[in-house]
């Protein structure tokens, strides 16, 4: 019946020759399939299985972070991340102010799908306030003024602690009281420390008069320090009066500090220095090599600080110093009452000390052993240290050392500060 029927069997034949070329082809995507397997599977052994993770499941786990106030912290330390590669720059985390903060974390996958998560972190205070309060605290009988705010106390981020004085005395009558001053951040971190009032009648407070303390000659100061690395030197103000630069340079004095300016009082205007024209020119004909001045400041803002430092470099009109500009702030006494913290009072100085460093010029911080210790914080600077003292116990590093006000140089009348300055 075929033979009799030939149009069927063309069709039986076309359909069979195009089943058979789906069937080859099918066969041949098979192969394909196949052989790329058995490659990457040959890959993954070959690499320790390590590209296994292509088929494991990036995991992103946020961990509860806490920062001291103005302590280092980074984006990294507030993640886990398994399986994936993080795409966002390790950068450093806010934590110039107390509460609850957030950031962005974008990530990829093995697959190179991108994410992003928003993780959480706090800025938390646990440091207690800084005081320096004496054994006992002189008071004239009658006297109206806060004993809380007389003593020198502060907080690392609180401008204002709660102060108080704990204790019952008497300022109207003569006596000694034993009371304790505690002062409070607003974190509720507590500093307290226990002196005496000694209330004195208005005729026992004048003050007494006493011997001038002994010259320290330059020459013994040279003998008594005398070591390897270290140069010695002078700083010196309108105290000094006019000074003979030619004898000061003769005696041995290797560099000189010298006061450009100050500040006249709260919120005053810059002001030169009586001897600071003379002073300048004088030692740089005398042949002194090493100079360097400092401001007396009373700046309350980093505006204010600024300003002062712009005001320097343009009293200096490019003069070279390579000792370079010291910001000198030492107007403690009623500190609690100006509302500032100790943070704040870095940033003042720090302000200054930037802007005179985009001058050109070296930025020194100066500061007593006390608050060099309690209040500044700046080891990106210099420091000047005072300390009057044989050896001193400071324990950080620094680059001059006031050790003397009472020193004695040729070509200067009365008494002068004697430094050492380390080669470091």
């Amino acid at each position: 019946m075929f033979l009799t029927k030939p149009e069927l069997m063309v069709i039986d034949l076309t359909s069979g020759k195009k089943t058979y070329k789906l069937i080859i082809r099918i066969i041949c995507v098979v192969a394909v399939c196949t052989a790329l397997f058995i490659g990457l599977a040959a890959v993954l052994i070959s690499n320790g299985g390590s590209r296994l993770s292509l088929f494991k499941k990036t995991v992103f786990t946020p961990r509860e972070c806490s920062f001291e106030f103005r302590s280092e912290g980074r984006l990294y330390d507030l993640f886990d991340l398994t399986n994936g590669t993080v795409v966002s720059e390790d950068e450093l985390l806010d934590t110039r102010a107390l509460g609850d903060f957030s950031a962005e974390v974008i990530y990829r996958n093995p697959l190179g799908i991108s994410k992003k998560k928003t993780v959480s972190y706090s800025v938390v205070d646990t440091v207690p306030p800084v005081m320096m309060c004496p054994k006992t605290v002189t008071m004239t009988q009658g006297s109206d003024y806060d004993i809380a705010m007389s003593v020198f106390s502060a907080d690392n981020c609180d401008p204002n602690p709660e102060r108080k004085i704990e204790g019952s005395y008497d300022i109207n009558t003569v006596g000694k009281y034993p009371v304790r001053l505690v002062v409070t951040d607003a974190s509720g971190n507590v500093t307290q420390s226990e002196f005496t009032i000694s209330v004195v009648p208005k005729s026992d407070s004048s003050s007494s008069s006493s011997s001038p303390a002994p010259y320290y000659y330059f020459n013994d100061f040279v003998r008594d320090y005398a070591s390897a690395g270290i140069q010695f030197g002078i700083d010196v103000s309108t105290w000094q009066g006019d000074i003979d630069w030619y004898a000061v340079k003769r005696s041995g004095v290797a560099f000189a500090m010298m006061r450009i300016g100050y500040q006249a009082g709260w919120g005053g205007e810059s002001k030169t220095d009586g001897w600071f024209d003379s002073n300048i020119q004088e030692s740089v004909a005398a042949g002194m090599e090493h100079l360097g001045v400092y401001f007396y400041s009373y700046a309350l803002t980093e505006e204010e600080a600024v300003q002062q430092a712009k005001w320097v470099i343009e009293k200096l009109n490019g003069v070279p110093l390579d000792l370079g500009i010291a910001f000198d702030w030492e107007s403690f006494s009623g500190f609690p009452s100006r509302g500032k913290s100790l943070a704040d009072m870095n940033d003042i100085a720090r302000a200054f000390l930037s802007e005179v460093e985009k001058a050109g010029y070296r930025g020194i911080m100066y500061g007593s052993l006390n608050y060099l210790n309690t209040v500044w914080d700046l080891p990106e600077y210099d420091t000047w240290l005072a300390h009057y003292a044989k050896q001193t116990s400071y324990q950080k590093r620094y680059r001059m050392w006031q050790l003397s006000s009472t020193g004695n140089v040729p070509g200067i009348n009365g008494y002068c500060d004697l430094d050492i300055l380390y080669n470091r």
